[in-house]
């Protein structure tokens, strides 16, 4: 058929390097906007005049590598927050089974530990070989290995040797987590609030705002953060996005009809 030969035609070697050529193009304009627009800075909350007024003025297509830089750093900060929550609650889960081993140990606590962590190492080591291994587990599982030594270390600090005292341990290093995590996400939360401003002070009410919003739904990441954390500029903004996406849809049946 010549339309399957036509829709499935591979491109040839010019196409291809026209491609790469467009491609290291925009690469290379996303990179200088990262740079032009200080990214990191406005989510500190550092956002000056200037790039503000020039965000404003700027062509479409700016705006939209603008939306899409925020939404990537945006989401760096939430993905760190929750995959050490993630690999926080793993811990938990291992609590009964760690306070077993414990009890069985006849190497010491240090020695069940290790144990313990050897055999996490050779189930993710496993799990890479058979290639059922996303990157998200990789990061929690190595999350949770990372703990499993901070609680070695202060087992060997204190020179615990019995497991009431490796169970308090385990119970400090999860509470001091906690607030670790607590104050990162309170941080990723006012990135998101200082993203938001910039973007009303920017474009207003504008469709920059909707979009963004439509970026961190679909991210991931930012997605799950906002449902575990809230926030009340995106809740804010979605309203209005629903209405909208409403009104599109009332406009489309009235012109069905």
């Amino acid at each position: 058929m010549e339309i399957g030969r036509n829709a499935y035609q591979k491109s040839t070697p010019k196409q291809d390097k026209g491609i790469a050529k467009d491609f290291a193009i925009y690469y290379d304009l996303f990179k200088k906007y990262r740079v032009d627009y200080q990214i990191a800075a406005i989510l500190d909350g550092g956002a000056d005049e200037k790039m503000t007024v020039r965000a404003k003025n700027a062509p479409f297509d700016e705006r939209l590598a603008v939306i899409a830089l925020l939404t990537e750093e945006v989401s760096i900060r939430c993905q760190k927050v929750m995959l050490r929550e993630l690999a926080l609650d793993r811990l938990l889960g291992d609590a009964v089974s760690l306070g077993d081993t414990l009890r069985r140990a006849p190497s010491g606590i240090c020695g069940a530990i290790d144990a313990a962590v050897a055999q996490k190492r050779e189930t993710l080591w496993q799990a890479k070989l058979a290639g059922a291994l996303s990157r998200r587990e990789e990061t929690i599982a190595e999350g949770v290995i990372a703990l499993y030594g901070k609680l070695r270390a202060a087992v060997q600090k204190k020179d615990i040797s019995d497991v009431v005292g490796a169970i308090g341990a385990v119970q400090k290093i999860c509470a001091a987590e906690k607030k670790e995590i607590s104050a990162e996400a309170a941080a990723a939360g006012q990135a998101l609030a200082n993203a938001f401003a910039f973007l009303e002070a920017a474009f207003g009410e504008g469709q920059e705002i909707l979009l963004f919003v439509t970026e961190l739904t679909e991210n991931f990441w930012t997605s799950q953060y906002i449902a575990r954390f809230g926030c009340e500029r995106y809740f804010a903004h979605n309203k209005e996005l629903l209405f909208y996406e409403r009104q599109r849809e009332i406009v489309r049946e009235i012109e069905n009809r």
